[in-house]
């Protein structure tokens, strides 16, 4: 033991100031977002800073504290006269556990203790940071044993780059992410097994390489590692299993009965591009057929989503033809009155007065056909039946704070703040951050990473109980950052436009900051509230002839 501690001390006193610099980037890339120690969201600068440099610290280190004993070649015989190559391999692991490892621990503790993270999200957090420093400096650890300076191990891990990049441009895509597109739904816990069974290869060679001095081997059995991490994250991935959803009061959905599905022909082609064809297995130029469409909702402060389509086009010889399901990327966002009632029925508050005229009508994307098919059928009348899979959403009080710069609300790993807010040429206009608590290693729920937020699944209103008045905000997209790990940070902007009565009917806009004393501002989730499936019918309907294509020919990774 005192021969390893011995290392330990001779590596850190000759690597402290790389030391130091990597807890110091380690400190920023973690807390940086949380603190808000960032100026501008999604910098260029800020991305160096905070998570390019430091993987280049990372790897420096991590070389440099394998290459201060050299492991293989002319001077590998020193290993064994006066030190084990027990002893110096758990020397060196202990110095990237010591310089990696515990710092990442003690970072992400503080970030899940004061995010107030549930125990789940707070033990997926420290073990995907953590886990993956740890995992990368083994990795960086391995080239640095298997080459003899740093220069050769820079050189190497270019290479490496080159060679991924330039098997992305010429091998098809759905071939090179193989593991991602296997019978296991869900990416995020294929990563974490990417990282895990990474690492313990990583640890395998190392180890091999110590015991054995022999480089050719170890290299022969990173070739078999490879492909065996890569096929082992596509059959076993590696989760703790989903958050235990928030305690809320059960929504009590419609039926398909309440729901009113309204589509005006005649259908349109919408869009063109490319698809599949079942039939020859290649991406063929495609026409999505679109139909413009309105939704009734009952009852009032709800509303209704269509989740997919599936479509089937029968003809009076028997003849039918059935369409591929669609997802509801088609589909826009609900009308801003609908969402405006639905708000007002969670806060207790009366309704603003209905619009005078509807909303613009979005169109409805019914099915995407290949040319060749719409070419064959054009011009022929059928019977299309439409089943509508619908799904309806509530909105949930999530976050109330004093509406003032600098006011947050931290609650079960997410977090809400207001970094400004002002009255401007007669609204109000905020700037809200939203941090979430996040880890591959859950498999669903608030805290998964996939569960981004959008412009669609959160309001954000003003209340000024004292005058009796409030705001509804329309929501608008600012931006996403991508910070380190463990923390989804999205920015967004809130204007405030027309004020009403809590009577209901319309207020003057406040001209100063003394209204927003007074005032709070709520952030409110919609979440689902039920699901059921509605079948429309259109007698009479037709494909609309195939359009011109302007776009070139799809690229050779397509096929």
């Amino acid at each position: 033991m005192s021969t390893v501690l011995l290392i330990i001390g001779k590596d850190l006193r000759r690597l402290w100031a790389l030391a130091l610099l990597g807890f110091l980037f380690s400190f920023v890339s973690t807390l940086g977002w949380y603190w808000d120690l960032f100026p501008k969201s999604s910098g260029f600068l800020t991305f160096i800073f905070s998570q390019v440099s430091p993987v280049v610290v990372l790897f420096f280190l991590s070389v440099g504290i394998v290459q201060s004993d050299p492991t293989i070649g002319d001077r590998a015989f020193w290993r064994t006269r006066p030190i084990s190559p027990g002893a110096l391999l758990c020397a060196k692991l202990l110095t990237l556990v010591l310089v990696f490892g515990v710092p990442s621990l003690l970072l992400n503790a503080y970030l899940a203790l004061s995010m107030d993270a549930p125990s789940r999200v707070a033990v997926g957090m420290l073990t995907e940071s953590t886990g993956m420093l740890l995992m990368e400096s083994l990795l960086f650890a391995l080239l640095g044993a298997l080459t003899r300076s740093l220069m050769q191990a820079a050189a190497a891990s270019l290479a490496f780059v080159l060679v991924v990049a330039t098997s992305a441009a010429l091998i098809p895509l759905p071939f090179l992410f193989t593991p991602w597109r296997m019978d296991i739904p869900g990416h995020a816990a294929r990563m974490a097994a990417v990282g895990l069974y990474s690492g313990l290869a990583a640890l395998g060679l190392l180890v091999h390489l110590f015991a054995s001095r022999r480089l050719g081997r170890t290299l022969g059995l990173g070739a078999i590692f490879l492909p065996a991490v890569l096929f082992s994250a596509s059959r076993w991935p590696v989760s703790i299993g989903a958050e235990a959803p928030e305690s809320a009061s059960p929504a009590k959905a419609g039926t398909a009965a309440d729901v009113q599905v309204l589509l005006a022909r005649p259908a349109f082609a919408w869009s063109n591009g490319y698809m599949n064809d079942p039939a020859s297995g290649t991406v063929v130029r495609s026409q999505a057929v679109a139909i413009n469409a309105a939704i009734r909702s009952i009852p009032p402060g709800r509303i209704v989503q269509i989740a997919s389509i599936s479509s089937v086009l029968r003809f009076a010889d028997g003849r039918q033809l059935a369409f591929e399901r669609i997802g509801r990327e088609f589909w826009p966002n609900w009308s801003s009155f609908a969402q405006a009632s639905a708000v007002c029925a969670e806060l207790g508050l009366p309704p603003p007065v209905p619009p005078s005229q509807p909303d613009k009508q979005p169109r409805l994307r019914l099915f995407s056909v290949i040319d060749q098919t719409a070419g064959a059928f054009a011009g022929r009348r059928g019977t299309l039946t439409a089943t509508l899979k619908i799904y309806e959403l509530q909105f949930r009080e999530l976050a109330r704070m004093a509406a003032a710069k600098g006011s947050k609300w931290t609650h079960r790993g997410q977090k809400w703040r207001i970094r400004d807010i002002a009255v401007s040429e007669g609204k109000v206009v905020a700037s809200l951050q939203h941090l979430r608590a996040t880890s591959v290693l859950l498999n669903e729920g608030p805290s998964h990473p996939d569960e981004r937020s959008d412009q669609y699944r959160y309001a954000v209103a003003l209340v000024n109980r004292a005058r009796g008045e409030f705001a509804l905000g329309y929501h608008v997209w600012d931006s996403f950052d991508a910070p380190q790990w463990s923390i989804d940070l999205t920015t967004r902007k809130a204007d405030f436009t027309e004020f009403w009565m809590i009577g209901g009917s319309r207020a003057p806009a406040p001209t100063d900051a003394g209204w927003l004393a007074g005032a709070e501002l709520v952030v409110l989730e919609a979440e689902p509230a039920g699901s059921y499936d509605k079948d429309v019918v259109l007698a009479d309907f037709e494909i609309p002839q195939v359009a011109d294509h302007a776009e070139a020919e799809p690229p050779a990774y397509w096929q």
